[in-house]
């Protein structure tokens, strides 16, 4: 019966025994290729892991920032109101204030220092809300990135 192989001469003993080397060789050659990147891929992940845990603990650390700024910011709101309200009344007032001259200037002196920190309140509050607007935009990205990516045990 005729030999229908595409290549009958690998078939022997003695083509089998010469491959051996050259399979060995080639194998040898792609372990080691193989084996450096994975030993890459291995770098990589570990790299990818410490930048990750450093971004939890700085979430967390901007977190606990974003608390305290909130508790100030809840404290300084009613003042902020009162404030608000006792200008409002001052500039509607429309009785004729009278008073010595250096009655009426310190008069001024007070109303001038109401609306400067009136102004340093309301400076402060755009930052706040700046921060907490960068904070939110920062945590979306955040879970962008790690969506799929297992949470931490207890112990890191």
């Amino acid at each position: 019966m005729p030999d229908k192989s595409p290549h009958p001469s690998r078939e022997t003993p003695e083509h089998r025994e010469s491959e051996a080397p050259l399979d060995g060789a080639i194998r040898s050659r792609v372990d080691e290729v193989v084996d450096r990147r994975l030993a890459d891929l291995d770098r990589r992940l570990t790299d990818i892991e410490k930048r990750l845990k450093r971004q939890r603990r700085e979430l967390d650390q901007a977190s606990r920032d974003a608390s305290t700024r909130l508790s100030q910011i809840q404290r300084l709101v009613p003042q902020l109101a009162a404030l608000e309200v006792r200008v409002s009344e001052q500039q509607r007032s429309s009785v004729l204030v009278t008073g010595t001259p250096s009655e009426m200037e310190e008069a001024r002196s007070v109303v001038d220092e109401v609306r400067r920190e009136h102004d340093r309140v309301r400076a402060r509050l755009s930052g706040v809300a700046w921060y907490e607007d960068r904070l939110r935009k920062l945590e979306e990205q955040l879970e962008t990135l790690t969506s799929g990516v297992p949470e931490e045990g207890p112990d890191g």
